[in-house]
């Protein structure tokens, strides 16, 4: 039972992490329109005026997509039902290798927290072209494959110790028995959510 106090706290990081996602998409579609690598856009510190200073999360997740770029891009090639990568409208791109970073390498963040973040940036973002729809439906392929590395940890920091077992997918949902019923109820239940909004 959460007091208080704990409810609090664990509502200010949620909306500290959902405000630090936000500005790491702007990071790294700032990258791609200046043809500049991660690290180069961290080095320079040179961010778009909105951006400001990021904060800390925010240089995380573009440090950790760095490192893991390629097994990122390959995780989205093969979820991405007919969706080449660089066929994909660039701010989708952006908000996907963010959320599959996340999925995939961040382990104290929940499966659905992930999925629901991502669908609200392309809501934000993405305009009223299906781009949240599409979102949905990849990061719901890599969830349901496997891909993903967690499925339950608080958003607060707390270490998860339920951590789904696939490493690599196909768009076939291959690795899917590997995968808790716990973390499949995330995801329906993200996906759902984010039909209904």
């Amino acid at each position: 039972m959460h007091t208080t106090k704990e409810a609090t706290r664990n509502k200010g990081v949620h909306h500290e992490r959902s405000v630090a996602r936000r500005k790491a998409v702007q990071l790294l579609y700032q990258a791609q329109i200046r043809g500049q690598s991660l690290s180069e856009l961290l080095e320079s510190s040179s961010f778009i005026e909105e951006i400001g200073i990021p904060p800390r999360y925010s240089c995380e997740l573009i440090r950790g997509l760095d490192a893991h770029l390629q097994e990122v891009d390959s995780l989205l090639e093969g979820s991405s039902n007919n969706w080449a990568l660089d066929r994909m409208p660039l701010v989708d791109r952006c908000i996907l290798r963010l959320a599959v970073y996340e999925l995939r390498f961040e382990n104290t963040v929940p499966v659905s927290v992930s999925i629901n973040e991502a669908i609200e940036l392309a809501r934000e973002f993405g305009g009223k072209d299906g781009s949240s729809s599409f979102v949905n439906g990849v990061l719901g392929n890599i969830a349901r494959g496997g891909c993903a590395q967690h499925s339950g940890a608080p958003d607060d920091g707390t270490p998860s110790d339920s951590r789904l077992g696939g490493t690599a997918c196909s768009g076939s949902g291959a690795g899917s028995s590997m995968q808790s019923s716990a973390a499949r109820t995330q995801v329906a239940e993200a996906q759902q959510q984010g039909q209904n909004q």
